[in-house]
């Protein structure tokens, strides 16, 4: 059983330090940390306030009609109320006597009507759309209510993984009622007190100074999260660590870890341009990352392909891969060799020409140029010397017709 799966039953500040990590960490991997961890504003006359989904759906499901209908209903009498106050309004207007005026009021009073009738057509043709657009607003509302109540379920599970009987004693009632942000605030209250002990700081910046890379707890990122986290301890004390420490912290519990073999080059290159400063973070991270992506593509070619009898060992892919970005100095080298070499290569070695038979490229790509007319490498018809003798330079040209001369001689011997 790893660190990370053993169950807390009480104990020590650190055994507590290294359960709460454990527990955060899963919590970021399963996207449910937001019901664990709550900030003052959500603690309320000592009353920790859940997370609570906002959502609304706008009717029940299967009832999406009805519900258009009555809505649409709605609309159009307020169109037709619209309408006839403004009617209204119209006959109460004095126009005056004459033809002309009697027919001005006849002509605003059919505008009015006009405009109601078309209103009154917009909104029953939208009713299928307003129909749909409700079902897949509340099909939204469903997945996202469904997606709530699982990480609270999530969060639960965590607890109940990692606690053994006498923290989840404490935290009983809280659990039973669906209560994972109360559960987790009473257990950060059991030792909050030890957390601010000069003895706990010290243990604090031991365990960052001490930290091993495992893979199994997570890759480069998650590690970077604990020391985040530990740090806060730290910050809280007055006692916290830069960006720079940190990422110092970070780069040592690799190089102390079998599994950091594969970002060796990048933490080279790093090293070699001096000393890590807090605006490193973000480049550093990227770089690091971006070793772990390319490790995880080139998985299948490790140990099993070669290229002119070069195997493939992880610290070539890290090479193959690794990109360091943000340093204002970079240093790079050209791979010495043939392993470093065939990894970088690596994407073109799975094609064979067509054309000449080699490995690394395709015929359409192919650098052997060949002559269709004289049948000799190096160069295309439209530029053959020997179909076209005038493109042939001056300082040739002697020995181009020494060359004609020779082959004339021949030719007689041979016809003789």
């Amino acid at each position: 059983m790893s660190e990370s799966d053993k169950v807390f039953n009480g104990g020590s500040l650190v055994e507590w330090i290294i359960c709460r990590n454990a527990i955060l960490l899963e919590a970021d991997r399963q996207n449910c940390r937001y019901q664990l961890v709550c900030e003052n504003d959500d603690v309320v006359d000592g009353a920790v306030m859940e997370a609570v989904f906002t959502g609304q759906r706008l009717c029940v499901k299967g009832q999406e009609q009805e519900f258009v209908d009555q809505s649409i209903d709605r609309q159009i009498e307020g169109v037709r109320q619209a309408a006839g106050a403004k009617r209204q309004r119209i006959e109460d207007l004095n126009y005056g006597a004459g033809i002309a005026n009697v027919l001005l009021k006849s002509k605003d009073l059919n505008a009015v009507t006009d405009k109601e009738a078309d209103d009154v057509i917009k909104l029953e043709q939208s009713k299928l759309k307003l129909i749909l657009d409700t079902q897949a607003a509340g099909n939204r509302y469903d997945l996202e209510l469904r997606q709530f109540d699982g990480d609270r379920a999530r969060a639960i599970t965590l607890l109940h993984k990692h606690l053994g009987p006498n923290p989840r004693n404490i935290i009983a009632t809280e659990l039973a009622e669906q209560r994972p942000r109360a559960a987790w605030r009473k257990l950060l209250a059991v030792y909050a007190n030890d957390a601010s002990s000069a003895a706990h700081l010290n243990t604090t910046f031991n365990l960052m100074s001490n930290m091993q890379f495992d893979k199994k707890f997570g890759d480069v990122e998650e590690h970077m999260g604990m020391l985040d986290r530990l740090n806060e301890t730290l910050e809280a004390a007055g006692r916290g660590q830069t960006n720079g420490e940190l990422l110092g912290h970070l780069i040592r519990a690799i190089e102390r870890s079998a599994d950091g073999i594969m970002y060796k080059t990048v933490l080279d290159v790093w090293s070699s341009l001096g000393k890590i400063k807090d605006e490193d973070r973000d480049p550093l991270l990227s770089a690091l990352r971006t070793v772990e992506q390319k490790a995880k593509s080139a998985e299948a070619l490790k140990g099993k392909r070669t290229i002119a009898g070069a195997k493939f060992s992880q610290a070539d892919v890290a090479f193959a891969g690794a990109a360091v970005e943000g340093k204002k100095k970079t240093t790079r080298r050209r791979p010495k060799s043939k392993t470093e070499q065939a990894a970088v290569s690596v994407g073109k070695s799975e094609f064979t020409c067509n054309k000449c038979g080699k490995p690394g490229h395709k015929a359409k790509d192919c650098p052997a140029k060949v002559c269709v007319f004289c049948k000799k490498l190096g160069h295309l018809e439209e530029a053959c010397w020997k179909k076209y003798p005038s493109k042939r330079p001056e300082k040739f040209q002697a020995n181009a017709a020494e060359s004609v001369e020779k082959e004339k001689d021949l030719s007689k011997v041979k016809n003789k």
